[in-house]
């Protein structure tokens, strides 16, 4: 199943209990087109559990809190959103 196939499921799921906020419940990094053989979820994306669940071989890592800790959830160039963008990317989650 495709990263985006999964992310559609969840959000009819969730649906039934919220509205929908295209802004944070969206694909922040990687290829939504991707498919997904090994699924690792946390609640906290922290640079450690991001590396564990590349190193255990997830191919898409489902989180709960934002990826990048701000309100928007947007990417900018601070060192620990770097690093975690730099970790995603060399695990082709």
């Amino acid at each position: 199943m495709k990263a985006n196939e999964i992310m559609e499921k969840l959000f009819t799921l969730a649906l039934q209990d919220r509205e929908f906020n295209p802004n944070g419940d969206c694909c922040k990094e990687g290829n939504p087109e991707k498919e997904i053989k090994k699924l690792a979820v946390t609640t906290f994306p922290s640079t450690d559990t991001i590396k564990a669940a590349a190193e255990w071989g997830a191919d898409m890592l489902l989180v709960h809190e934002p990826l990048y800790y701000d309100h928007l959830d947007a990417y900018s160039t601070k060192l620990l959103q770097t690093q975690k963008r730099e970790l995603i990317e060399q695990s082709g989650m």
